[in-house]
This record gives C-alpha cells, structure tokens and sequence, in this order.
C-alpha cells in the first residue's frame, strides 16, 4: 500500500543510524566505573554497579534504546513496557542516569529508565498473533463517502456524530458487545452495518527447499485459470495465487506442470533468479524485487531461499517503486501511513496499524498490506505490499533483528541493514 508520501514515520522520525564504535573516554559522559574495576592497594573495592544476581533490566515504561551510553547518542531501537532486557556490561555515570548498561549489540539504555531483575529475560514479540490468524489487530475501512462516527455507545444509538470519517480510512477496530457497534482506536464508536471488516490475504509464499526449486516455480497471475488439454472433462481451474511445479515446455508458451496437465505461460509468473550484486557478501542475506514481474526473491549469497508475489507502485501519478540498490534502515512493528493534506485531497489516506514494516528508501519499504489480495498487480502508492504472512516471515529473516520486546530497531555499526535491489526485468 502506501508509503508514508510526506518523508515521516510517525513513531519515529527518520534518524540516522551510522553508530560507530567509540572509546569510553571520548564518550563525554563523565566518569565511569565498570563492575571490574581495578583498585589501588589498601582501597576498598567499589560497589558492583547492578546488585548481585541481576540477569536481566526491567523496563518500566516504553524507553529508546541507544546505540552507545550517553543520551545523545544515535537511536537503535525501542522497547515495551514489562520487558525484561538481557542485563550486560553496566557503567557509572555523571549524566543524570546513574549508569549506562548494555542490553544487546550496539545497544544500551540509561539506569533511571529501567530496574535491575533477578528473573532471567522475557518479552512478547511485537506485533504478536493470537490465535489461529495472521494478523495482529482486527481492521476496518470506511466506505466510499465516509461514515459519522460517535463519542459513545449512547451516541451511536440516539445518532448524534462527533464527526465524519473519510471514506477510504482503515482502523483497528473492537466488536463492541451488543453487535450493533465497533469500536475504533481513537475510542469513537461506528455502525457495523455501515463499514467493512477488512481480513488479508492467507496467501503466502514458498520457502525453497533448495535452490533447484525456484527454477521450477510460477505462480497463477490470472482468476480462474484453466488448464490446457485436448479433453474438457480433464481440464481443470487453476485458483490465482496458487504455485505451480513446472517440468518442461512441451512448445512456445506452454507448460508442463508435475500433475500432467499443462498451462498457458502467459497465466502464470515465474520468479526469476538473479546473480549475486558486488555489493553483497559471499553469506550475506539479500532481497531482489523485480517489478516487471512482481516478485520477490530471498537470498542468502548466491543461493535462493524464498520466493513470493508482491505489489508494488502503481505507475500513475508518480507512485512507482523506486528502482536501485538500498538497505533496510529501519523496522517498525506496527505504523500509520498517511498522506493527509496534500495537493490533490482526493488522494487523501490514512492506514493504522500496518504491520511488519521494513524501510530501505525514506518511506519506500517492504509491509503486510491488509487491504487486498491481489499481489502480482500494481497496487501501491510506491511501498512493496506484501501479504501478512509473507511480510512476518521477512520481518524475521532480515537485520536487523528485532529482539522480543522491541516494537522498532535501526541498524547499527555491527548489525547493518539487509541489501534490497529493486530492479525491472520488463524494461517498462
């Protein structure tokens, strides 16, 4: 769907993450003492900074997790309340915070934002599924022509709005009890009967079991595709969305698949492969989108580990994908997107609670789209779309990783972003 079209992100910003490794004398934090420090002879030993016994630090509220120990230091991340980080190397300071610990790599947080714990450490992944679905949060959009929205249950009943949303607005939404109302996040009540539950797409892409297998993929691009035989009885339809095992080419633009039927090459997609970019290392994990084909292939080096159907920018009104070499320099579990207030208001958008989002140029990244399912179509205003259930599994497979209870993190010196090349196999 949509990239956030005014350059914002809206927890965070689009700070830099270039954090380099800094002696502890330049840090300009005052002075420290680490738990091993080194006394003169006959001087007492200075008190342990963190108590006897603590394994983890718990998080009281929400804190920002920085990339070295002094306050103004580069961003790496945000955490939830209740989490318990891994307690590491801690340090005294003259700043206002006590003490610095280290709760990861490149990772540090300030002493008054958390408590040292004895348990070990613990935190929810963020967003989290619950239940048999896949996705996070339950959602709506409101209808073509907008739809009155009330400050309370009463409200909604006696029909007198405190405003009017959009038409086109996605929300989170609650069943309110009574099945009459939902209830969005900006606590506002609606009519059932008057928006629409949004549910996603259960489509997901193939983990290759080798790296054989991606020659053999394609995947239905067309709705209700027949296959090719002599005999009408044997024929059969072929659902969009759904992989194929292609054997051959029996002849021009036809192919075999393992069942024994045969399709039309023009009804399906096929993944193509790609060499290795320069820029990537021998082991390194990297991403190829092709728009021409609206695909995406997952690599680690030279060989193919995943591939899927995406939906990238439409070309009308300027939205395409960007083409070119990138890395992710953020992930966000959950964001809104919007574009309120530009030139042109029937373009207008507000989408809350996008999961799983990677970005790699400004506000061009890789998302769970919930709003549809039409992935190998051009469908967004210039982000990569993904189903939920491909874009939980990339979230999870790129750098850099996001620990449980981080609901954000940026690369850093020693974790850089995973390589995106987006390219056009079509020339268009």
């Amino acid at each position: 769907m949509a990239a956030v079209r005014q350059k914002r992100v809206r927890q965070w910003g689009q700070a830099a993450c270039a954090a380099g490794a800094l002696a502890l004398g330049a840090l300009g934090v005052g002075p420290w003492v680490a738990d091993a420090q080194p006394t003169a002879p006959g001087e007492a030993a200075a008190p342990p900074v963190l108590p006897a016994g603590t394994q983890s630090l718990e998080v009281r509220r929400g804190l920002i997790v920085r990339s070295s120990p002094q306050t103004a230091a580069d961003i790496r991340g945000r955490v939830r309340g209740g989490t318990r980080l891994p307690a590491g190397r801690a340090m005294r300071t003259t700043d206002g915070c006590g003490y610095w610990a280290s709760v990861g790599v490149d990772a540090w947080v300030c002493g008054t934002d958390v408590q040292p714990s004895s348990r070990p450490p613990d935190g929810e992944p963020f967003p989290i599924l619950r239940g048999r679905g896949w996705l996070p949060h339950s959602y709506l959009i409101v209808p073509d022509g907008g739809v009155d929205a009330y400050a309370s249950p009463e409200a909604a009943l006696a029909r007198t709005p405190t405003e009017r949303l959009p038409g086109g607005w996605m929300r989170r939404v609650s069943a309110v009890p009574g099945g009459e109302l939902y209830r969005i996040s900006e606590g506002l009540f609606v009519h059932r009967n008057e928006v629409r539950r949004l549910h996603g797409s259960p489509f997901q892409g193939e983990e290759l079991a080798s790296p054989d297998r991606l020659a053999t993929l394609a995947f239905v691009a067309r709705d209700r595709v027949r296959t090719l035989h002599a005999n009408r009885r044997q024929q059969r339809t072929l659902a969009r969305l759904t992989a194929l095992q292609i054997t051959g080419e029996p002849e021009p633009g036809v192919l075999q698949l393992a069942d024994g039927q045969r399709v039309a090459a023009s009804d399906v997609v096929r993944p193509p492969r790609s060499p290795r970019p320069s820029a990537v290392g021998a082991t390194e994990r990297w991403i190829d989108v092709d728009v021409g084909t609206q695909t995406m292939v997952v690599y680690e080096g030279d060989r193919p580990v995943y591939a899927t159907l995406v939906s990238t920018g439409r070309r009308e009104r300027d939205h395409a994908t960007p083409l070119g070499e990138f890395r992710i320099w953020i992930k966000v579990g959950t964001t809104t997107m919007d574009d309120i207030g530009n030139a042109n208001e029937s373009e207008d958008y507000s989408v809350e609670a996008v999961p799983w989002v990677q970005y790699f140029d400004g506000s061009v990244g890789f998302h769970a789209a919930y709003w549809h399912r039409r992935f190998g179509n051009r469908m967004s205003h210039g982000c990569v779309n993904l189903s939920p259930k491909d874009a939980r599994w990339l979230y999870g497979f790129t750098t850099p990783v996001v620990p449980d209870g981080w609901v954000a993190v940026h690369p850093s010196a020693n974790e850089r972003g995973t390589f995106v090349r987006v390219r056009d196999t079509s020339g268009g």
